[in-house]
């Protein structure tokens, strides 16, 4: 059987296996990386949901504890994630509750 070079010089077989080898390291890393953002989203904290008077779903999530409560509600076209640097600091003292008004973010329309 003759040997097929590629144009590096190397016989045809051992260039597949070389991609090969290369391939199954990448295909590792990736299963590895979603085991570890699994992880990260198991611990992840969904919002509550409360009704509003008519009946629309309001998305809320609390956090830190304290005797004080601080409600931190968004503006026009954002939700609760706008809080997201403001929370841990403020949380370290108080117990926070961030929304999402109707429409936004987890909130539902109606």
């Amino acid at each position: 059987m003759k040997e097929i070079k590629s144009s590096t010089g190397r016989v045809k077989g051992q260039y597949c296996a070389a991609v090969v080898k290369k391939l199954s390291g990448l295909v590792i890393s990736v299963l590895a990386l979603m085991l570890f953002s699994g992880a990260v989203h198991a611990d992840t904290v969904w919002p509550g949901v409360a009704l509003s008077k008519d009946g629309t779903p309001i998305s809320y999530e609390i956090y830190g504890s304290g005797q004080t409560t601080l409600v931190f509600v968004h503006g026009w076209s954002c939700d609760a994630r706008y809080w997201r640097m403001q929370r841990p600091v403020f949380s370290n003292k108080y117990r926070v509750v961030t929304l999402d008004l109707a429409g936004h973010g987890h909130s539902g329309l109606s």
